[in-house]
């Protein structure tokens, strides 16, 4: 797992180990709390336990190749869930169509009667989950920019998708 801190996580792997007891599956956890260094170093470990499958939930999903490569040499099959590691070893892929997700955050913010004013946390730039929500939802709501009905006043990418820690301000038109 890259981190617990989110209430999401926590509940999605309490649902994954109930349903891994109910098949017979014991299930460990390791947590790196966003440490790409320390998340290879628990998957090796894992990996050398003589583990049957590894379910990765990347921090950075381009640094966790590394771990894909190990799972490859351990002939031990890799399930990345909710953010893909763009890499063909990869044995299967869970997760939400962040496009889709994008796009209807983008309609039902406006149809909600949005700020005139929007802010756009675009998430952690090192989840390719981010990059594909923002522009979904920016396919949305440039239209809207373009027409003078909103205005986008800050739109900036944040470290572990925690806004309250931006780590870089994009360029608005």
């Amino acid at each position: 797992m890259d981190s617990l801190k989110v209430e999401r996580w926590q509940t999605d792997l309490d649902k994954f180990q109930r349903r891994a007891a109910e098949l017979g599956a014991q299930v460990l956890v390791e947590t790196a709390e966003g440490d790409d260094e320390l998340q290879l170093q628990q998957a090796r470990k894992l990996l050398a336990s003589g583990v049957k499958a590894l379910v990765l939930v990347p921090h950075d999903a381009d640094k966790a190749v590394r771990i894909v490569s190990a799972a490859k040499a351990s002939h031990v099959p890799l399930l990345c869930y909710e953010r893909l590691v763009r890499d063909p070893d990869v044995t299967f892929f869970i997760g939400v169509d962040a496009s889709v997700v994008g796009h209807l955050q983008a309609i039902f913010s406006h149809a909600a009667g949005a700020q005139r004013k929007l802010r756009a946390d675009r998430g952690s730039s090192a989840d390719g989950n981010a990059k594909i929500l923002h522009d979904a939802q920016m396919r949305v709501l440039q239209p809207l920019v373009d027409r003078g009905n909103i205005k986008i006043v800050s739109d900036t990418w944040t470290k572990d998708w925690d806004r309250r820690r931006p780590t870089r301000t994009c360029p608005r038109p």
